[in-house]
């Protein structure tokens, strides 16, 4: 046996043995998780609240100031309006079939990408909790402004590209304590 050997099946004994037509019929492509917010327009209202909370003396009247009570309402809907969705790897030859899909001839020989149209439709396809349709990611993207939109694709991108066994052990990390 190669040192190699030994040391895969050191690590996981059922490495080297096991069904893989099952194994292949119950894997998925990586997904990946990001928040959105649709009341993001509230954070300059909440942010202005805070400032000026600070400048206040502290309040006698149970519950908060009205500035106090205010920023609170406005967390909540914040928080209400916060969605988690679920976004999937885009393959290579889906990526490939969307860039000859958007791509428009030019008088170079190159072809421009409409861009906007390729990030919309490779979205649609990536979007899978919920599913959304081309018009919902175009409204989505307007709605939601470039950073939120921008962590949408990020994640597609960590789906795509990032190593699964990497993020497994940090997993939740940021909520357990030590005891």
């Amino acid at each position: 046996m190669s040192e190699q050997e030994e040391t895969v099946g050191m690590a996981d004994p059922g490495v080297l043995d096991f069904d893989v037509d099952a194994w292949l019929a119950g894997a998925q492509a990586p997904r990946r998780s990001v928040i959105v917010y649709g009341a993001g327009a509230l954070l300059a209202e909440a942010e202005e609240l805070a400032a000026v909370i600070k400048t206040e003396p502290p309040s006698a009247v149970l519950g908060g100031s009205k500035n106090q009570k205010r920023l609170r309402e406005l967390r909540e809907q914040i928080e209400a309006s916060r969605r988690v969705l679920h976004v999937r790897a885009l393959e290579d030859d889906e990526r490939e079939e969307l860039l000859a899909m958007h791509t428009k001839p030019s008088d170079d020989g190159e072809g421009k990408l409409d861009s906007k149209a390729y990030e919309e439709a490779a979205y649609t396809l990536a979007l899978v909790k919920p599913e959304m349709t081309a018009d919902q990611v175009a409204k989505l993207r307007k709605a939601i402004g470039p950073a939120q939109w921008a962590a949408i694709g990020t994640a597609i991108t960590r789906a795509s590209v990032e190593d699964v066994s990497a993020p497994l052990s940090q997993l939740g990390s940021e909520d357990t304590q030590d005891s």
